[in-house]
């Protein structure tokens, strides 16, 4: 929620070629491991999704027919009976991650009553945040440092809702996106970019704060400072927090864009991945911003 805009493309890590922006199957591995610290990836053009195969119906020997028709007959009418029951029917708009949306409601409710005070409450002591300029902030002191070396955050009538939730399977962990905006004036006005917020469910079922990014409008374009389209974007990877379970991921790093003009723009980026049916990763979330210096 708090962010920024240019810099040298960071060096060293593995380098993992991708010829797809929506894809990191082969950044991710095979296996579905979180992608490591330090790997970088390029884009290059664009990948259609995997084509899953048709699976093979197992044939039923003659014999157990019978049994397995009539078996599928009593499963499909008690199954319409639960279904024809009131009390099983979900209430509109029920979504597990709707505990998320309320964390992040709270997480506000906090901030608005405490200040400051309120605000790092919610944060992990890992937690990673994302200065406006230079690396990321790593851990509860330096996370501390970075938003009271901010002078007056939060700023009066400071306030966002979030808008779109995903939780894990197992429900420990998962997102927040969302909009920012300031009420101070008696109106509310929204900013133009989003917050993309990583959530981990504690020990004593309570919900910490692991990462936090503000928006900006240049990250999704990948314009800002270059005189055309960019030619080559690369990312590196230099943290990652996962569910338990692995089938969320959440990468923290920096971007970089060239056009061919060899002009440069770069930034910071939080993307939130999940573990699909067929073992690779898809995205469900990601936010950014541009900065001057890397």
């Amino acid at each position: 929620m708090a962010s920024a805009a240019h810099g040298a493309a960071p060096g060293g890590g593995r380098r993992v070629e991708a010829d797809g922006s929506r894809s990191v199957r082969g950044a991710l591995g095979s296996a579905g491991a979180a992608l490591p610290r330090g790997a970088r990836y390029e884009f290059r053009g664009r990948r259609d999704g995997p084509v899953a195969g048709r699976a093979r119906t197992p044939s039923i020997p003659r014999r157990a027919e019978a049994h397995a028709l009539a078996t599928m007959l009593t499963t499909l009418l008690a199954l319409a009976a639960t279904l024809a029951s009131p009390s099983a029917v979900p209430a509109p708009g029920d979504d597990p991650a709707d505990v998320l949306r309320e964390a992040d409601r709270a997480f506000f409710r906090a901030t608005r009553e405490r200040g400051l005070e309120g605000w790092l409450a919610a944060f992990a002591d890992d937690a990673i945040v994302f200065p406006p300029s230079g690396p990321l902030a790593v851990g509860a002191t330096e996370v501390r440092r970075h938003y009271a070396g901010l002078g007056g955050f939060p700023p009066k009538g400071f306030l966002w809702e979030p808008l779109e939730a995903g939780l894990s399977a197992a429900g420990d962990f998962g997102w927040t996106l969302g909009h920012a905006g300031n009420d101070a004036s008696g109106t509310t006005a929204w900013n133009e970019g989003r917050y993309l917020t990583v959530w981990r469910k504690a020990p004593d079922g309570g919900w910490t704060v692991v990462s936090d990014c503000g928006g900006d409008p240049r990250f999704a374009a990948r314009l800002g400072g270059l005189g055309g389209a960019p030619a080559t974007m690369g990312r590196e990877s230099e943290h990652t927090f996962t569910s338990a379970a692995g089938d969320l991921v959440a990468v923290l790093g920096s971007w970089w864009a060239s056009d061919e003009e060899g002009a440069e723009t770069g930034g910071k980026y939080l993307s939130v991945w999940r573990k699909t049916a067929e073992g690779g990763f898809e995205l469900a979330a990601e936010n950014g911003f541009a900065q001057a210096q890397r």
